[in-house]
């Protein structure tokens, strides 16, 4: 069966993109080149990768993959995201089935899902 084993985060600049993922979202860097970054993660391995152009994929609404990371406490995470200027997609929390997100956009462009989960003594 097949499994997944990296997700590429395609950017148009490798330094935003870099300090993006590293400085303001808290990921350390495995190894790095001019044209791919290996960013450590706490299972599949995130790989940042030079492209020309940023993204021009219209969220919502248009198919395409959207990273999800996970946070305790959504209110808090998006007001330090705010002040470190993060373009955040959404004004309030979006609802879903398992809990509540708000939607953040990297420097080129790429949609990232803050996500908190509903805890079991939460449930209706």
């Amino acid at each position: 069966m097949p499994s997944v084993r990296a997700i590429t985060i395609y950017v148009n600049d490798m330094e935003k993109a870099i300090e993006f993922y590293r400085d303001t979202m808290g990921f350390d860097i495995v190894h790095s080149s001019t044209t791919i970054v290996h960013l450590e993660n706490d299972g599949i391995p995130i790989i940042l990768e030079k492209e020309k152009s940023k993204s021009t994929a219209k969220y919502p609404g248009t198919s395409q993959v959207v990273i999800g990371i996970e946070t305790e406490d959504l209110e808090k995470t998006i007001s330090v995201l705010r002040d470190l200027s993060v373009n955040i997609v959404h004004d309030d929390p979006q609802q879903f089935p398992a809990g509540r997100f708000m939607a953040i956009r990297d420097p080129a462009g790429n949609v990232i899902e803050i996500l908190e989960f509903q805890r079991k003594d939460e449930a209706v």
